[in-house]
């Protein structure tokens, strides 16, 4: 979709992220493909980019445990 200011929009009840929680490694789905993601930590670090496939696999076992936060 576009928005108002011409910004493609996503639909938030369609995306899936599981396990939650989880081990370490993350499966997320119901995302177009060709976004760019980024996780990062609660300090706002990023410690993951990607761009998204029909059904992305976010591995973040090197990184330690704690609250992490998508941004597609």
């Amino acid at each position: 979709k576009v928005g108002a200011l011409s910004v493609p929009s996503i639909q938030i009840e369609d995306v899936h992220v599981f396990p939650n929680p989880g081990n370490g490694k993350f499966t997320v789905s119901g995302i177009s493909e060709g976004n760019r993601l980024e996780v990062t930590d609660s300090q706002g670090q990023i410690i993951w980019t990607g761009i998204s496939q029909n059904e992305t696999t976010i591995n973040l076992s090197g990184s330690p445990a704690g609250l992490h936060y998508l941004r597609i």
